[in-house]
């Protein structure tokens, strides 16, 4: 037997400040997004019955109720585009009697759980959007709502520097690319990530730190390096031998030569062990600044190597996107004469 529909609305503020060349690129991004969210939810999350998507401006009780806990100026319209969602759940009795036999779920019970799974689904959906459009979907947190009752927030995805795509569109390495939505809603459901919340292959350890990483701010450097190589160790090396050299190698097997000579995947991993085994000048939290001084380069060194590594882990994604690659397996033997 099923339940009724549970008819829900969700707010998502898209980040939309007007540097150079970025609000047209962040535009074109949320109209793709919103366009393609209604076959992800029915890829993903069957609960979802009905779903919708459009850009339209809130009112000032629903931004006051979204910015809760965040700075005011985050909300001002000319750095946001709110995004609208519509949505309506349903939800099999009978499966969730078998699950939970000494349970009894009203209305209200199951109203809770719809909006717990529509922020849940909306994150990881502006999660795959940002690998559709690269650099170009920074959202702050949003909220569910049932009829006007503020529920769960949905957590603010970035985790990508603003910068990491040349905005003159030069040849750079490696390659990054706009997706069609639709390649994402055929990619996705190949992975048991979004089923079993935990990575076991090797594309979806990738996955999964690339998650992990979406849920930094851009200015988490430190952490966007760490997750971003997590990511690509776990997708490019084998067990524990030469981790430096298996990374460097496969690299340029999967994506390509870099256009110089320096090996500088190498360096990013270098960079990223320094920081990790305790040997980097460590900033301490809360300071404000930017180090200056004898680690200013140590701090521009780290942050090319995170902006690098990012864009290798996205790059790295896409291409298995690009390719309906559910696993892949290298094989592959250094000779030297």
């Amino acid at each position: 037997m099923l339940s009724n529909i549970f008819e829900l609305t969700a707010w998502l503020p898209i980040r939309t400040i007007p540097f150079p060349g970025t609000v047209e690129k962040s535009k074109a991004a949320i109209a793709a997004y919103c366009t393609g969210l209604p076959q992800l939810a029915k890829a993903l999350q069957p609960g979802i019955t009905t779903i919708s998507a459009l850009v339209k401006a809130p009112s000032a009780k629903i931004i006051k109720q979204i910015a809760i806990g965040t700075h005011p100026w985050m909300f001002e319209q000319r750095f946001i585009t709110f995004v609208l969602v519509e949505a309506g759940l349903q939800y099999d009795l009978d499966e969730l009697a078998r699950h939970n036999p000494d349970s009894k779920f009203t209305d209200e019970d199951l109203y809770g759980i719809a909006a717990s799974e529509l922020a849940s689904f909306l994150q990881d959906s502006l999660i795959y959007g940002s690998l559709a459009h690269p650099g170009d979907l920074h959202s702050f947190a949003g909220r569910v709502f049932i009829h006007d009752h503020p529920m769960n927030q949905c957590g603010a995805v970035s985790g990508f520097p603003h910068n990491a795509i040349d905005e003159d569109d030069t040849p750079s390495w490696p390659s990054l690319s706009i997706l069609p939505f639709e390649k994402i809603v055929s990619w996705a459901p190949l992975l048991e990530l979004h089923e079993n919340g935990v990575g076991h292959t090797k594309i979806e350890r990738a996955l999964a730190s690339f998650t992990n990483l979406l849920s930094l701010s851009s200015v988490e450097v430190p952490s966007m390096l760490f997750w971003a190589m997590q990511g690509l160790e776990a997708f490019y090396c084998q067990g524990v031998g030469d981790l430096r050299r298996q990374l460097s190698e496969k690299v340029k097997i999967f994506l390509g030569e870099w256009p110089n000579k320096s090996n500088i995947v190498g360096q990013a991993y270098d960079l990223r062990s320094r920081f990790v085994h305790g040997s980097f000048p460590i900033q301490r939290w809360n300071d404000g600044g930017f180090p200056d001084g004898s680690v200013e380069k140590d701090y521009e060194a780290l942050h090319d190597a995170s902006e690098l590594a990012v864009c290798m882990l996205t790059a790295t994604l896409q291409k298995c996107i690009l390719h309906g690659f559910s696993e892949v397996t290298f094989d592959w033997r250094l000779t030297a004469k």
